[in-house]
C-alpha cells in the first residue's frame, strides 16, 4: 500500500483546475445579496407608502417575492457550480425585467412625487439587470459548468 507524506496535497479535479470567467463569483454573490435583501426592502416600501399599498401588495406577493425565490436559488447553484443555476439566472433576470420595467414605467407616469428620482433608480435597475442577464447568458459560463 503506497501512502502519501502528510506534506503532499491530494489531486485536484479537472474542474478545480479551471478558473471561472472573470465575474462569475462577485455576480454570483452579489445575486444572492440583492435577492435576500429584496424581500425586507419590498416590505419596507409597502409600508411607507400607504397611497400604493394595495398594488405594492398585489405585485410583490405576486411577481417580486417568487422572482426573488428564484435568483436565491439560481445565485446558491451558481455558488455551488451547478449548470443548471445559469438557467434559473436567466429565468430570474428576465422576469425581474418582466416586472420592474412596466411598474416603473406605471409609476412615474402616476406618481408626481419623486417622479425624477424613481425613473433614474428604475434606469440603473434596469440597465444592471441587462447587464448581468447579458453576461450569464455568455456561451463561455456554460462550458465552464459542465
Amino acid at each position: 500500500m503506497l501512502r502519501q507524506s502528510p506534506t503532499q496535497a491530494p489531486p485536484l479535479s479537472p474542474i478545480a483546475l479551471l478558473q471561472p470567467p472573470r465575474g462569475y463569483r462577485p455576480l454570483a454573490w452579489l445575486g444572492l445579496v440583492s435577492n435576500v435583501l429584496l424581500v425586507p426592502s419590498m416590505v419596507a416600501v409597502t409600508l411607507w407608502q400607504p397611497t400604493w399599498r394595495t398594488v405594492n401588495i398585489a405585485v410583490g406577493a405576486g411577481a417580486v417575492l417568487p422572482a426573488a425565490a428564484l435568483g436565491i436559488v439560481a445565485s446558491v447553484a451558481l455558488l455551488k457550480w451547478r449548470a443548471w443555476g445559469q438557467i434559473l439566472a436567466i429565468v430570474a433576470l428576465a422576469l425581474g425585467l418582466a416586472i420592474g420595467l412596466p411598474y416603473a414605467i406605471v409609476r412615474v407616469a402616476l406618481v408626481a412625487e419623486g417622479r425624477g428620482p424613481t425613473a433614474a433608480l428604475a434606469a440603473l435597475l434596469t440597465a444592471a439587470m441587462t447587464a448581468a442577464l447579458v453576461y450569464w447568458c455568455r456561451p463561455c459560463i456554460r462550458r465552464y459548468l459542465t
